[in-house]
């Protein structure tokens, strides 16, 4: 390649960066990229929030014995029970058929106690309860007792979905392209969607909430991705924190239709429909022309830029160029994975730069799933408590916004994680009877988090430059679906012990990351970079 032809490649790069910046200002097509890609978010925050409604557990329920179904429930119970509701006496239960509850009692009254069954293991017992069958998963497929932890591994499934969507997806559009790993995310999100209220059977519910975790966080993160890349500089930072406010949107819906529509499989359906709206997205949403000119695809770059105006002439020699320089599909397949060689090998800085963002990613994580999940170690009422949770969660949006113009990401997270991290602590001093004073101090706490994971999501995508930018969110958001998949075990079993000691993590840990971020370096107002060798990063920062 001739270094005239090098020169009039890079002018021509700069030349269509200066139309993107222009576009990214104010037009037609940045609006409707914005609105393509903020509206997604909202089936997030449907799905994510759904298995507290989806899950939730009977009032009561107790182990049916059908020799006995001519006594009352409290009888049935009071002669088979043993030390919980779990477990029956191993009697045979058909000797007592005909008799009354006093006769019966009368004759076991001589008889040794004898050994211990789950229900369902002795007979034909079986779990009955005081909703019907249909209302949640629990009660369709016996997630109680021994069956107990399967209700808490639907909503692991899910986490574990958005770990592997991240990761996986992230590499995928950074290798090929923003709208692909959108496109297989929307396809994904339809079909898991479809199954999850179709099938009879627990473990295909099970995978379809992988599957929907998977879809939910490729189409999140690939969404954001390209709107960062699209939008103007002066913008990044209101347009960042509005794309939020999809997601308790979603919440606060998700809340009404729960109330509207009770019984599960009609819930799963009415909050899967709206999925096929995707099907807009993937036709109408253009690639990130930014990405488009990082592979030399400047023609492709070029037809979006200057989609529906006059477009400029260009020199034929500077298309050719580009084709000249485009991989083969061993040589991308072969490179499929450098972007990640490049975050974890190249750079110590970058390294240290990475895992400072990841664990502020986890920590955000972490803390804002054990908040939203901790509903029933409040005592507070399901529907309240979600849409509280999207109403307190809308300003977490907006406030950044105002803090932002005057502070930087730095500053911001410090004071958004020492915020939570003290109104947590605080629990401490509240009396346990004091269940609103409760409630609403660990909501404050989960505005300043939700506040928080905004700045950090904004912050990481600007500390990176584009050749590894979206494997940098990818692997941070993966982080941060290790603390959602450790939420709910957090929640179900050291909230046994005391109710207080998830939301103490918690506090403890967000102190933690606020210190840590403040050693990563300010990016308000830097422009975005394309290769690691262009941040030269001052050494006495991370």
């Amino acid at each position: 390649m001739s270094e005239i032809n090098e020169e009039e490649t890079e002018a021509y790069r700069e030349s269509l960066l200066n139309k993107l910046e222009q576009l990214g200002n104010g037009s037609r097509w940045i609006w409707i990229t914005f609105i393509l890609c903020l509206t997604p978010s909202i089936l997030n925050g449907f799905h994510t929030s759904s298995y507290v409604f989806l899950g939730q557990m009977p009032d009561n329920y107790w182990c049916t014995i059908p020799e006995l179904d001519k006594w009352t429930t409290e009888q049935m119970q009071n002669f088979s029970a043993a030390h919980s509701k779990c477990k029956i006496y191993d009697y045979d239960y058909r000797i007592f058929s005909n008799l009354s509850y006093e006769e019966a009692v009368d004759m076991i009254s001589s008889m040794p106690k004898p050994k211990e069954l789950n229900c369902g293991q002795h007979g034909n017992s079986y779990f009955s309860y005081d909703q019907q069958k249909s209302v949640s998963i629990v009660t369709e497929w016996d997630l109680v007792c021994d069956r107990l932890v399967y209700r808490t591994n639907v909503q692991m499934a899910l986490s574990v979905g958005k770990f592997f969507g991240s990761s996986l997806l992230g590499v995928i559009a950074d290798r090929w392209g923003r709208k692909l790993a959108f496109n297989i995310s929307a396809v994904i999100y339809m079909v898991a969607g479809l199954v999850s209220f179709l099938t009879p059977w627990y473990w295909i519910f099970f995978l379809s909430r992988f599957l929907l975790g998977m879809a939910g966080s490729g189409v999140y993160n690939s969404a954001y991705t390209l709107l960062t890349e699209s939008v103007a500089k002066k913008h990044r930072s209101w347009t960042s924190v509005v794309y939020s406010i999809s997601y308790p949107i979603g919440s606060l819906l998700l809340a009404l239709i729960a109330y509207l529509v009770p019984e599960w499989r009609n819930l799963q359906m009415c909050l899967t429909l709206p999925g096929f709206l995707l099907i807009i997205h993937c036709i109408y949403l253009d690639e990130s022309p930014r990405w488009l000119m990082n592979k030399n695809e400047f023609d492709k770059a070029h037809k979006i830029i200057f989609k529906g105006t006059k477009r400029p002439k260009v020199s034929s020699a500077s298309l050719k160029i580009a084709k000249m320089e485009r991989k083969t599909f061993k040589e991308r397949l072969r490179l499929s994975f450098r972007e990640l060689s490049l975050l974890y090998g190249k750079s110590s800085i970058i390294r240290n730069r990475l895992f400072v963002c990841q664990l502020a990613w986890f920590v955000s994580s972490f803390s804002y799933y054990v908040i939203a999940l901790n509903a029933d170690n409040f005592s507070a009422n399901r529907y309240i408590y979600i849409a509280l949770v999207g109403i307190f969660e809308i300003p977490s949006c907006i406030v950044p916004i105002v803090i932002l113009k005057v502070f930087g990401r730095r500053s911001t997270s410090l004071i958004l994680f020492y915020a939570a991290g003290m109104s947590l602590l605080i629990l401490f001093a509240v009396p346990t009877d004091e269940t609103t004073l409760i409630t609403f101090i660990a909501m404050f706490g989960r505005f300043c988090i939700g506040a928080v994971y905004i700045v950090v999501i904004l912050h990481t995508a600007e500390l990176f430059p584009t050749e590894v930018r979206n494997s940098a969110i990818g692997t941070s958001s993966a982080m941060s679906h290790i603390g959602s998949i450790s939420a709910p075990y957090v929640v179900d079993f050291l909230g046994i012990i005391a109710w207080f000691i998830p939301t103490t993590i918690c506090a403890v840990t967000a102190i933690g990351a606020g210190t840590l971020v403040m050693f990563l370096p300010e990016t308000k107002g830097k422009d975005l970079h394309d290769k690691i060798e262009e941040q030269n990063p001052e050494t006495v920062e991370l």
